[in-house]
């Protein structure tokens, strides 16, 4: 049967605790027999109670209840925050001692390191997407500039269509009627008998010399 732990041990394992960086060394049921006592504890507090609520007995008990739920409650508490910071060192490649461990602070160590494991790849593999994705963007939007029409073609097609706008006309009276056609400013006209117009010049000319137009003199 295992050894009852006494208020006394309780309160020097939590002072010892408190002052070491490093876990301390507990017996091996050590969660089992606190939580053991807390519950013995309970029911002499409870059978007190039904007997005399005034005994000194009673605020006794109700004392070391109240003191030794604390006490088991630090322990743990600053146990957990050393298991914490020793799966973090493994993590890191580090050698933590955890040989002081209890069975199931191993368990809780090793869920620890796991976690924290799991969590970094994930997060530096969700970097990693986001790079690459900015890094496709980026090349997507250089492509689109190389491949954008640069501001000289349309200068240069600027040039072209000027070629067609014609300076010099010529104003023709139409002899008669005539299919469309298109002149040399590249325009589409579709031209009736007596019909008075501006042309280019050149193709002014050209209607006059088939006899289709007359050229038309301004005083």
């Amino acid at each position: 049967m295992a050894k009852k732990l006494s208020y006394e041990e309780l309160r020097d394992t939590q002072q010892k605790e408190k002052k070491s960086p490093y876990l301390t060394e507990l017996r091996a049921n050590f969660y089992k027999v606190s939580l053991d006592r807390i519950k013995e504890l309970e029911r002499e507090y409870q059978q007190e109670d039904t007997k005399d609520k005034s005994s000194s007995k009673l605020a006794i008990l109700k004392s070391e209840l109240n003191n030794s739920r604390l006490l088991v409650d630090e322990i743990y508490k600053r146990r957990e925050n050393k298991i914490i910071k020793l799966a973090l060192s493994a993590l890191r490649g580090g050698s933590p001692e955890i040989k002081p461990m209890l069975s199931p602070e191993r368990e809780l160590f090793e869920k620890i390191r796991i976690f924290l494991e799991e969590a970094r790849k994930k997060i530096l593999s969700d970097k990693k997407d986001i790079e690459r994705k900015d890094i496709k963007k980026k090349d997507a939007t250089e492509e689109i500039k190389e491949k954008a029409v640069p501001k000289e073609h349309f200068k240069q097609e600027e040039k072209k269509s000027s070629s067609f706008v014609v300076k010099e006309t010529e104003i023709v009276r139409i002899t008669k009627d005539l299919p469309s056609f298109v002149g040399a400013d590249m325009q589409t006209y579709s031209l009736k008998r007596e019909d008075v117009v501006t042309l280019p010049k050149n193709t002014a000319e050209i209607l006059i010399k088939q006899g289709n137009a007359l050229r038309v003199c301004l005083q």
